[in-house]
């Protein structure tokens, strides 16, 4: 939501958006979600009113007990410790990233048709990394922002 409108909330995109989210005309039982990976990037318009989006949950990156269970299901042809040696590589990937990597290690093996070894996924993690740092790096360092009302508060 946080690309698609211009962020002054004044446009007639923005205005339609937020006619929508107050809803002019009532449509009942329906629940609107939003995503963004820019909090900071949310028109305050949308962010700071109730009844437009009265939560907000944060999803944060897969531990390494979720990507070993996820290796684990995709490379089926590997044992159980090169799995978990693999996961912790992994280290701190996005659920992005580790499909990423899954992809980019089965690309290594089109041409001799067969299943990724333990060092070429390996191989396609370092790359993952790589192509990822500028944005791991952001993340990060980013500062997190809360708006609207608190999941965990009691503003029900």
């Amino acid at each position: 939501v946080d690309c698609i409108f211009d962020r002054d909330s004044r446009s007639t995109a923005m205005s339609s958006l937020l006619n929508l989210l107050d809803g002019i005309q009532s449509e009942g039982g329906v629940f609107t979600i939003a995503t963004t990976n820019h909090v900071e990037k949310i028109d305050s318009a949308i962010a700071n009113r109730p009844g437009r989006f009265d939560r907000l949950y944060e999803i944060g990156d897969p531990t390494t007990p979720l990507i070993t269970r996820y290796l684990a299901t995709k490379f089926t042809h590997l044992a159980d410790t090169e799995v978990k040696k693999l996961a912790k590589l992994c280290g701190r990937f996005s659920f992005a990233q580790v499909k990423d990597l899954y992809v980019s290690s089965y690309m290594y093996c089109i041409e001799k048709e067969s299943d990724p070894t333990a060092a070429e996924i390996e191989k396609a993690i370092k790359e993952t990394r790589a192509n990822n740092k500028k944005h791991a790096n952001n993340y990060a360092t980013a500062t997190k922002h809360t708006f609207g009302f608190d999941a965990n508060s009691d503003n029900d």
